[in-house]
């Protein structure tokens, strides 16, 4: 009995829980480098700046900092968009103004960029 409820509590939990956690990430992912560009090293992903996101999930808003200095503490990352933001307001970059595991709604509306200037998708 004991084999079959182990089979059961994989296939019914550990599956489904792990597959939606990589789906989630995945997700995260595409989002923060949705038309982004590649070629530019201060536009080759996006960012999002609201508080409570960046307070809970570590400050991974700042993406674009983070892709420019990877080996910098969390904790530091809007201290270095204060330190970078001459170079990054120069370009015209994607900034979302929802978090990327909500970038479905940012799909559907106009982007807005670090320039301010709005690009129609």
């Amino acid at each position: 009995m004991k084999k079959a409820w182990g089979k059961k509590f994989f296939l019914f939990l550990v599956l489904p829980v792990f597959y939606f956690g990589w789906f989630l990430t995945y997700l995260a992912n595409y989002y923060e480098h949705f038309r982004a560009i590649p070629e530019n090293l201060y536009a080759n992903s996006t960012s999002h700046y609201g508080c409570i996101y960046n307070f809970l999930f570590c400050n991974e808003g700042y993406h674009q900092e983070h892709d420019l200095c990877p080996n910098v503490h969390w904790s530091q990352r809007p201290q270095l968009y204060e330190n970078l933001r001459q170079q990054l307001d120069s370009v015209v970059r994607v900034i979302l103004k929802f978090p990327p595991r909500l970038g479905f709604i940012h799909h559907r509306r106009k982007i807005e960029t670090s320039v301010r200037q709005t690009v129609q998708y």
